[in-house]
């Protein structure tokens, strides 16, 4: 990680504002932002040089330029930075030097990048250093910061506390996230590109600031217009533009500087969508805006609608993550509690939605969504009834997936006008209808239809223009090819030439008009729009980045980035954040950890939720079997969710019986089985990571019996693993297969099959740490509706494995409810006894109405004091004032023990499970425990009062 830190340390010293020390070290480092990206980082750089080369390979130069282009103070920053790069290009591999030595270099080197009209500031940056040698020994040490997240970018300070909402030295605004989110979008810059694309340069028009590439082979669907293009050099993508045309082969850019302006024509380049990068450069924009209260979007003069927007929503913004506490919003009176689908909304589900509809501008509403607990019937349900009261709407998130499943259901559902922006080969089939391509060139609109009819215009003109083009290329084709044996006129191929560029440069303003268009456009479809559907950075790009939402609501906000959720939240001044803490987190791949997850706090729903204690829960749980789901009700929820009673328990299953093969034995098991295999993890270069072929072997034959000899339809099977590799080479093995879905666990969250086999690869302490991560492991076991089968190195977990980790839970779950089988041996070796389980109960039909109830199965039951699920009636004398020694002796315990757990309680009961203890509170001690903020077991205080009265009788 480049040294910020220290650099801004160095210019508070000098009293140059952090502000503008941050500036240049984003100026300085991000060559591979997306430049001129307005509103975010809408900056200038120098012709000279690229966006990576431009300071540290002409500092005298790119010092004045800051200084002309941004001030005195900007100087003395650029200057600063420019120290820094030859410190480590001093001082890299095997070039470390005493800090004398280095002083004398470093001195040398500012008297050597001085000039007049920068003297002053070099001088001020190199008397610094005289005085104070030892801080260049600091900015080489600080090159090997692992965390850049641990300090704050603006003072330079260490952290407190990693994520924190206030820096508590400067109190700047979600300290640490710039450095991160820098060295995130680094990482990804560097990585190596899937679709990459070898192009020629056809022609540079500097004047005008485009470039045509002519692709040596059919186009990528990447490479469509809006999009971005980057240049690959050197193993790192540097962004070009963004694409206003294509013609076969022939790909138009639009430029603004940087690594664009020093192609020439006929150089040969590599070329990748760089539209990740748009993502980095509108994330470090936003937290710059924050920081400064949006001075920058306040003061702007004329703004244009996308400013506006956000000079208006970022101060809502902003004062409520300012206050520390925020008072629950006012429920509404439901007028329907019908779903889209038409069954009855359990009891929280009802609660969740009347919360958000007494949302105000300002309010925020926390939705934790376990798996199967209906989160996607809720938002639609969210997003139709706001729709109905007038409200514009925005459903996003930061996968397609995500805004796709709740789009898909009101478009079958729902009679409001709906639009799905995004590229359409992202997008599912099921929204194909209303894709924002579609409802343009659909609409009523008066003004839309004059868009597109002078968009049609253009197009028209275009084409004559191109044919023309051609003509000329041809032309200058045919004089080149004459060059070559004979004399040609000089000024008859300068004509030409001044022909073709002419030419080039109108279509290139055709085009942008064009561009403009259809952005306009876009614009007034998505107004007209009831709810709108798009990823979070699609939300900020072209005519929709324009539109005010009043609500918007935000999906898989768990695995969401802080500062990305807040580019999220910025399109609206209402917002609603649903996610669960127990699911997937953030994938940031800077950050090294020994489970893969990150920090406390790194997503915008922990970070919301840790902060305001505000979050309300769907707590029913619709899909799994009642074996599979149990398990992370008692050992990732702690029981703070409800299987319905819609859900199928019990099986049919003898282990006694003498099946054909072993895979037929362990098919016709248990719900929840264990798959005991031999099999020692390997690292395969190929892939970087960990596979296990045994594993892999093992899986495929589970596969092949499950469809070909139990006829399980290939879509309803799924096989997930943690990770790539291992998915690679099951994918491999199952060719015969195709519709059967192999991913890893990341790409397999808000989904479900109806069974799911689980890969765990790994038997090495660090490995298991990463496959056994609580949040990981969660979502692999909770796709399943009727089958989950784990394989896994029984010994390596129970012998490698950190005793809290999930696997070793899993395991000795599946011995009590289940079974575990052992494939070498060929026998259930663990497993419950058969005389001992229940009938099997099927899942209960969607069209019979519970009278009890008034709900459909599925939908959430009825609570009970036989079930464990609700609370008894306040009249049972055996609840008020229990008289067994019992049960007065574990209302003691609680007291006692708390905050505590079911785990904890099972064991102080002498009880097996946590499950029991959780049933036996509910349905024995309901009056005399609750949950806290973490959703620890705490007395109530008639537990209290009950055993101050014990004591003094």
């Amino acid at each position: 990680m480049v040294p910020w830190r220290v650099y801004q340390q160095i210019a508070i010293d000098l009293d140059i504002p952090p502000e503008t020390m941050h500036l240049v070290n984003v100026l300085a480092d991000g060559g591979y932002l997306t430049e001129n990206q307005p509103p975010y980082l809408n900056y200038d750089l120098p012709d000279f040089g690229t966006q990576v080369t431009w300071l540290d390979e002409h500092p005298t130069q790119g010092i004045a330029f800051c200084k002309e282009r941004y001030g005195k103070d900007s100087a003395v920053a650029a200057t600063i930075h420019a120290v820094g790069s030859e410190v480590a290009s001093r001082t890299e591999g095997d070039l470390a030097m005493g800090f004398a030595i280095l002083g004398n270099y470093i001195d040398d080197f500012l008297q050597d990048i001085s000039r007049h009209d920068i003297a002053a500031e070099v001088e001020k940056v190199r008397s610094y250093f005289d005085a104070n040698t030892m801080e260049l020994k600091r900015i080489e040490d600080a090159y090997d910061d692992e965390n850049p997240y641990e300090y704050c970018e603006y003072c330079g300070e260490e952290l407190e506390t990693a994520f924190s909402y206030r820096c508590t030295t400067c109190a700047t605004r979600f300290p640490g996230w710039s450095g991160l989110v820098f060295a995130e979008g680094e990482e990804q810059s560097a990585s190596k590109w899937r679709e990459q694309l070898d192009v020629t340069v056809l022609s540079q028009n500097i004047e005008k600031r485009f470039l045509v590439l002519r692709s040596k082979t059919s186009l990528p669907g990447w490479t469509e217009e809006g999009g971005q293009i980057g240049q690959i050099i050197d193993g790192s993508l540097h962004d070009m533009g963004r694409v206003v045309n294509i013609d076969n082969r022939d790909i138009q850019v639009d430029y603004w500087g940087g690594v664009a302006t020093s192609l020439e024509s006929g150089q040969d380049i590599t070329v990748c969508s760089s539209e990740t990068m748009i993502a980095t450069t509108q994330q470090l924009g936003l937290l710059r805006e924050l920081r400064r209260d949006f001075a920058g979007w306040r003061n702007e003069q004329n703004p244009d609608p996308t400013v506006a927007k956000l000079a208006v929503n970022g101060p809502h913004l902003s004062n409520t993550l300012d206050q520390s506490t925020i008072t629950q919003e006012t429920p509404v009176e439901l007028d329907d509690t019908r779903s889209l689908d038409g069954f009855e909304l359990d009891d929280s589900q009802q609660s969740v939605l009347a919360n958000i509809l007494g949302l105000e501008a300002g309010d925020l509403s926390l939705v934790v969504g376990p798996p199967g607990s209906g989160k996607t019937e809720v938002i639609a349900k969210a997003a139709q009834e706001l729709a109905t009261r007038g409200e514009s709407v925005l459903v996003t998130s930061h996968t397609n997936i995500a805004v796709d499943n709740v789009i898909e259901k009101l478009s079958h559902q729902d009679t409001h006008q709906l639009v799905r922006a995004g590229r359409p080969e992202k997008m599912s089939k099921g929204t194909s209808e209303v894709m924002l391509s579609k409802v343009i060139d659909e609409s009523d609109d008066d003004s839309v239809s004059e868009l597109l009819a002078e968009v049609e215009d253009l197009k028209s003109e275009i084409s004559n223009m191109g044919a023309q083009l051609q003509n000329d290329q041809e032309q200058y084709e045919v004089l080149q090819r004459a060059a070559e044996t004979g004399p040609v006129s000089s000024t008859q191929m300068s004509e030409v030439e001044a022909d073709i560029d002419a030419k080039q440069a109108k279509l290139s303003d055709t085009r942008r008009k064009i561009q403009e268009l259809q952005s306009e456009a876009e614009k007034t479809s998505i107004e007209n729009a009831d709810i709108t559907g798009a990823t979070i950075i699609r939300s900020q790009l072209g005519g929709l980045a324009q539109v005010q939402f009043d609500t918007v609501i935000i999906d898989e906000a768990s695995q969401i980035p802080v500062p990305l959720g807040l580019l999220g939240m910025i399109n609206a001044n209402k917002w609603v954040v649903v996610g669960d803490h127990n699911q997937l987190q953030p994938v940031l791949k800077t950050l090294s950890t020994s489970d893969g997850s990150p920090p406390d706090d790194a997503s915008i729903f922990s970070f919301l939720r840790n902060r305001y204690d505000i979050d309300q829960w769907l707590e029913y749980h619709y899909r799994s079997h009642a074996d599979i789901i149990g398990f992370s009700q008692e050992h990732i929820y702690d029981g703070n969710i409800t299987i319905d009673d819609s859900c199928p328990e019990g099986f049919d299953w003898n282990p006694a019986d003498d099946p054909d093969s072993k895979v037929e034995a362990i098919c016709d098991g248990p719900p929840v089985t264990f798959v005991d295999v031999t099999g020692e993890q390997s690292w395969r270069k190929r892939f970087s990571g960990s596979v296990n072929t045994v594993e892999v072997d093992v899986v495929a034959d589970l596969v092949a019996h499950l469809v070909d000899e139990r006829d399980v339809p290939e879509s309803e099977l799924g096989v997930i693993t943690p990770y790539r590799g291992q998915r690679t080479l099951i994918s491999d093995e199952l060719t015969d297969y195709g519709s059967v879905e192999v991913s890893t666990v990341d790409g397999f969250q808000g989904r479900e099959r109806e069974m799911i086999i689980f890969s765990a690869v790994n038997t090495e302490k660090y490995g298991l740490q990463f496959s056994g991560n609580k949040n990981r492991f969660n979502v692999a076991c909770t796709r399943p509706k009727d089958q989950f089968i784990m394989v896994g190195n029984k010994t390596a977990i129970k012998d490698e494995a950190p005793w809290k980790n999930t696997l070793r839970a899993f395991i000795r779950y599946a011995t009590e409810h289940g079974g575990v089988f052992n494939w070498d041996g060929g026998l259930w070796i663990d497993g419950i006894d058969p005389s001992n389980v229940p009938s099997p109960v099927p899942r209960d039909q969607p069209d019979i109405i519970e009278p009890s109830t008034g709900k459909s199965p599925g939908t959430g039951s009825t609570t009970n004091t036989t079930n464990g699920t609700g609370n008894g009636s306040d009249d049972d004398p055996a609840r008020t004032t229990p008289s067994d020694p019992q049960l007065r002796s574990r209302v003691k315990d609680i007291v006692q023990l708390a905050p505590t757990s079911n785990s904890e309680l099972a064991d102080e009961w002498g009880l097996q499970t946590g499950k029991e203890a959780w049933q036996y509170l509910s349905s024995e001690l309901d009056d005399y425990f609750e949950r806290n903020a973490d959703y620890k077991i705490q007395p109530t205080e008639k537990a209290r009062i009950l055993i101050i009265e014990s004591n003094t009788s």
